[in-house]
């Protein structure tokens, strides 16, 4: 599963939230830093970059 910023409060925010005692997943945050390489070039993070939302996402 996948967050969007842009639709705060949906299902995704409520797993995020929930304790970790209680929550019914394993939550993995996994940055752009792991795609480098793999599935995403240096120049292509580096163009990305240049977008305002890019920090967000």
């Amino acid at each position: 599963m996948v967050s969007t910023p842009n639709a705060p409060e949906g299902l995704f925010e409520r797993i995020e939230k929930e304790a970790e005692s209680t929550c019914l997943y394993k939550r993995i945050l996994l940055d752009y830093t792991y795609g480098l390489g793999k599935i995403y070039t240096q120049d292509e993070i580096v163009a990305a970059k240049r977008s305002p939302s890019f920090e967000r996402e």
